[in-house]
């Protein structure tokens, strides 16, 4: 036994005093090279079980093997003999939700933010770190950054990464995670502090010698104040809401060098640094918009074989924000595998585990399907990190924690099947019986959700809820994808000159050849029978969340009475069939604007129909998103002023009544 019990065995007789009858659990570290650095072996004889592992961090992977097959036993103990090693060696968690205890979006989704400056500092008298830790071990997480800053210009003003203050906070934290085997990563902007707000963008050059000044001296603080860190994980310099200006800089410095050129210096000279010390480097290539996506396909493959050795390229998974309901993946995904590149890939897919762009875990939905295509993908080209990211931290028994369950396990082995996980966490989380229905639920929601807030291959929902501005008239399809004035009707829909062109032939021809996609790839003049169409899907969603409803309703002789868990799952879908109605019927307002058809009756009349008391419908589609929506066209419609500001992040109401957190268990 070490000095200092192995986290393996605490969280083991943690959990074990629940059982009854088991045999005894030893844990050993052995050397074993085929095993690696997370990999273990479990094996039971007649006398006991042995988990053996080169590390701890082997050892708390092999202890919630064994606590999570117990637990979905109902809580008895269940002999092992396996082998298991991690099929991406780095895989990460990182937080959105931010340090001074606030996340991004408003509370209307009554979720709990995941950390904050103060319950890190002492991370073991804190329940909800010790249960986010946990859900961490079950899902084989080796990795977790934490944040600050997120997107640059959101912030009134910035202390430079805004760490400094927490500098004791942190380097406890990155003890106490560094007993599970995490190794704790800050994210961070590549910008110096000189012009955060981008606006010169010179500081941004590699070239130029306040850069590399100010992280010089940046490297070797934290070098000094947090000596166990892992690395950064950085916003890079793209464009785009969380990057800086590198790709428009013109100063004295770079002059003659290409984009690509000031880019691998800027990544090779800060990773240098942090090599010094062991550290590694994440270097975000995301610019959020499909409008500056060349830019993601040029950085990973021009520098992707020729990286320094602990630097990785990251990306989200979609070419459109996280929407993976319906977008195509990323344009990386084809052009790499195109490439052909043998040994170590640095490329990084981040994927949200908490469905922002999904409906904001108020709609059901879930992407484990997609996720286990795209993570399978990777793995073959030889990617050796996946990134997963949550904003908030739901009650256990939320089916949003489905999709971290799985997304954990399908980093280790994406070999395993999205229907297998989901049984798998409905076990562990829900009566005996339920793994009979549950998986069906959640596999099914994919496209419900999907044919609820995407037309024809585009979004018509800004981060799956209605938008009730005037911008609506053009993100009712996403920002990028409208054509004409968006403050006067017009007649077309869709898009036939935007970066499909950035995908391989073959997946561009297959993309084209996809009939959930046809407004994606060719613009469509809105006419009777385009109309019937969308429409024909808006009335399927209704179908398919009255149908996943129908299916829960089963499930209740499976419930003691008054479960939480039973309610608030029959609940959510409740709302989901109502979410479904308005977005058809408001998605009716906006089609026949742009036809050129709508009336000021027809307005009032769906404003009399869904205002005021009504099924229950969710934040996404409440009563002042719907009446803003309307009253904002009916003012469009008759050319009447009004100001086109309206912040939707801030300015709904929020929600009051009880939610999912109060059935919360501490496991």
């Amino acid at each position: 036994m070490l000095e200092k019990k192995l986290r393996a065995v605490s969280e083991w007789e943690r959990y074990s005093k629940k059982l009854d009858g088991f045999k005894p659990v030893t844990f050993e570290i052995k050397p074993d090279a085929s095993l690696g650095s997370d990999g273990f072996e479990i094996s039971t004889d007649e006398k006991k079980t042995a988990v053996n592992s080169p590390t701890v961090r082997g050892l708390v992977y092999g202890a919630y093997a064994i606590i999570d097959a117990c637990r979905q036993a109902g809580d008895r103990f269940v002999s092992l003999n396996k082998r298991e090693t991690p099929h991406f060696p780095l895989r990460m968690l990182w937080t959105w939700s931010r340090l001074d205890n606030t996340y991004r979006h408003s509370p209307f989704m009554k979720l709990r933010s995941v950390l904050s400056h103060e319950n890190i500092g002492d991370p073991e008298a804190s329940a909800e770190v010790m249960r986010f830790v946990r859900h961490m071990a079950s899902m084989r997480i080796n990795a977790f950054t934490l944040t600050y800053e997120l997107h640059v210009p959101e912030l009134p003003h910035l202390d430079q990464h805004a760490y400094k203050k927490f500098y004791g906070s942190i380097k406890n934290f990155c003890s106490f995670l560094n007993e599970w085997g995490i190794d704790l990563y800050l994210y961070a902007g590549v910008v110096p502090e000189k012009d955060y707000r981008r606006e010169k963008g010179e500081t941004d050059c590699p070239f130029d010698p306040v850069f590399k000044n100010f992280w010089r001296d940046f490297a070797d603080e934290i070098d000094a104040e947090l000596p166990g860190l892992g690395g950064l994980h950085l916003a890079g310099s793209l464009g785009g809401a969380a990057g800086g200006m590198l790709y428009e800089c013109k100063c004295i410095y770079c002059a003659g060098k290409t984009q690509i050129e000031k880019v691998e210096e800027q990544i090779r000279y800060i990773a240098g640094l942090l090599n010094r010390t062991k550290k590694n480097l994440l270097y975000d290539l995301t610019t959020d918009g499909p409008v500056l996506l060349h830019r993601e396909v040029e950085v990973a493959l021009a520098l992707a074989d020729r990286l320094p050795a602990n630097a990785t390229l990251t990306f989200k998974n979609q070419f459109q924000d996280y929407e993976e309901l319906r977008y195509p993946e990323h344009p990386i995904f084809s052009r790499a595998e195109e490439k052909n590149a043998t040994g170590r890939l640095p490329l990084a897919a981040q994927m949200q585990l908490f469905g922002e762009m999904r409906g904001k875990g108020l709609i059901l939905s879930n992407a484990v399907e997609i996720w286990k295509n795209e993570m399978s993908r990777l793995y073959a080209m030889g990617a050796d990190c996946i990134v997963g990211v949550p904003e908030t931290h739901p009650d256990d028994a939320h089916p949003a924690m489905a999709e971290w369950y799985a997304w954990g396990r399908l980093a280790w082995d994406t070999g395993l099947m999205p229907r297998d996980l989901l049984a798998e966490w409905t076990r562990i989380n829900y009566p005996a019986g339920t793994d009979a229905i549950m998986p069906d639920i959640l596999l099914g929601s994919y496209m419900a959700a999907s044919n609820t807030i995407y037309a024809g291959g585009l979004q018509c929902a800004a981060h799956g809820m209605l938008c009730p501005s005037p911008q609506f008239i053009k993100t009712i399809l996403n920002e990028t994808w409208y054509r004409g004035n968006f403050y006067v009707p017009f007649d077309v829909l869709g898009v036939d000159d935007e970066p499909i062109h950035l995908y391989t032939d073959k997946r561009r021809a297959e993309i084209m050849l996809n009939p959930r996609m046809f407004l994606l790839t060719k613009a469509h003049k809105i006419t009777p029978a385009l109309y019937e169409r969308l429409m024909n899907e808006k009335e399927a969603a209704v179908a398919q969340y009255g149908a996943l409803l129908a299916q829960w309703l089963t499930a209740e002789p499976l419930f003691e009475s008054g479960d939480y868990r039973y309610i608030k799952m029959r609940e959510m879908l409740k709302k989901n069939v109502e979410d479904a109605k308005r977005f058809r019927d408001c998605l009716k307002i906006f089609f026949k604007f742009h036809m050129g058809v709508l009336t000021e009756e027809e307005i009032n009349e769906t404003k009399e129909k869904l205002l005021g008391p009504h099924e229950p419908c969710s934040i996404n589609t409440c009563d002042e998103s719907v009446s803003d929506f309307l009253e904002r066209t009916r003012m469009l419609l008759l050319n009447i002023p009004f100001d086109i500001y309206f912040n939707n992040m801030t300015t709904l109401p929020q929600i009051t009544e009880p939610g999912w957190e109060e059935g919360s268990v501490i496991k």
